[in-house]
């Protein structure tokens, strides 16, 4: 995947696409200032937490510009600059965003995630490396397989 080409280089038909869809669904379902979305500006912003070199954690990025965005163009969603650090900080919002969604009232699973919650503390040290270790090799493997 060349990450280096320009955003409208790589999304410019995909984006416009998608926007005209959530504009169609807001004018479809009697959104009353659909127009003026319509009408709106895009730009792409540059950002001093953009990444060159991942391409795997777009929705965590995601999930944090919603948490954390309120409505000015400067706005600071706490990323470190790309590196180790930033990778810590990645995971770190993973489990957070994960476990906020599996928890939730929501989940209409919630009390099977919570049994296996009580199962796995139940466990010996040694049996939850050896979990820690096999769920490490998966998440290496499925991630090898999109790039």
């Amino acid at each position: 995947m060349n990450v280096k080409g320009s955003i409208k280089d790589r999304y410019g038909k995909k984006f416009a696409h998608v926007r005209y869809l959530f504009i169609k669904y807001l004018k479809d379902n009697g959104y009353p200032h659909y127009q003026e979305l319509d009408e709106y500006k895009v730009a792409n912003l540059k950002m001093s937490w953009q990444t060159s070199n991942n391409y795997i954690d777009c929705g965590i990025f995601a999930m944090r510009h919603m948490e954390t965005y309120s409505g000015k163009k400067d706005f600071d969603a706490g990323f470190i600059p790309e590196g180790k650090e930033q990778k810590k900080q990645i995971e770190d919002l993973r489990k957070k965003y994960m476990t906020k969604i599996l928890l939730s009232e929501f989940n209409e699973n919630v009390h099977v995630v919570e049994s296996e919650i009580e199962d796995y503390h139940r466990l010996t040290l040694k049996e939850k490396k050896m979990l820690q270790d096999k769920s490490a090799k998966n998440i290496a493997n499925r991630a090898s397989e999109t790039i």
